[in-house]
């Protein structure tokens, strides 16, 4: 059962240059936290699926996105971690081919993930 969350519970506004929107302060991200971790305690989810540099630092840790899409990782719980940029299109990181096939490979790993969990 597929089921979406954010790092961050309320919208942090908009950019101050107006373009996009505001990148949440750590400690609007601490203030969520543990409404993030109940979430993931009530549901324990088999595979989570880290979606742009937010959702990635949270779980995987601090790094470029070349380091870790296309790559697994398990939790302390024991979920499936994959890291993928984020959907919103406003990022320029798709337009390296080399990134392309890192996120081919890591679509893939999220294809057998799911596939490997059973009907």
């Amino acid at each position: 059962l597929p089921y979406r969350t954010a790092v961050t519970k309320c919208f942090p506004g908009k950019a101050a240059s107006g373009a996009g929107d505001r990148r949440p302060s750590p400690a609007e991200i601490a203030l969520c936290a543990p409404w993030l971790e109940q979430e993931l305690a009530l549901l324990r989810p088999r595979v989570v699926l880290l979606l742009g540099t937010l959702a990635i630092e949270r779980f995987w840790g601090k790094g470029p996105l070349a380091a870790v899409v296309g790559r697994t990782r398990r939790a302390a719980d024991g979920a499936l971690l994959i890291p993928l940029p984020h959907p919103s299109g406003a990022s320029r990181w798709l337009n390296d081919g080399d990134h392309r096939d890192l996120l081919q490979r890591g679509l893939r790993l999220l294809k057998r993930a799911v596939k490997a969990l059973g009907p």
